[in-house]
């Protein structure tokens, strides 16, 4: 089995991981609405600005009217929070699946 569907298989029985997920496209999406409404931004360009956001990479695009620039602030410490959720748990099963398979082949020397 592959890492990837071993790791998909543990992730979609973890409660936690799932409400991170779903908290984290509910924040995308909300997001994408409000910059598409408040800075009249075409609906990719909003989706993007707030993708790159989240995962900290920065934007060339940023928002012009005050409402967008608090809206931004706060958007900032709960998209993050959430990006970042939904990283770790992966990453925790990464090293998890990582330190079975090295014990099982310890175990087999």
């Amino acid at each position: 089995m592959g890492l990837a569907r071993s790791i998909y298989g543990a992730l979609k029985h973890d409660d936690d991981f799932l409400a991170l997920l779903v908290s984290l496209v509910i924040c995308l999406s909300g997001g994408t609405v409000f910059y598409t409404l408040a800075e009249g931004w075409p609906w990719l360009d909003a989706l993007y600005f707030c993708v790159m956001t989240v995962a900290t990479i920065g934007s060339d695009l940023s928002p012009a009217t005050p409402v967008a620039k608090v809206f931004t602030m706060v958007y900032l410490f709960t998209g993050v929070g959430l990006f970042y959720g939904v990283v770790f748990k992966i990453l925790v099963q990464i090293v998890q699946r990582n330190s079975i398979a090295n014990a099982i082949k310890g175990v087999h020397k």
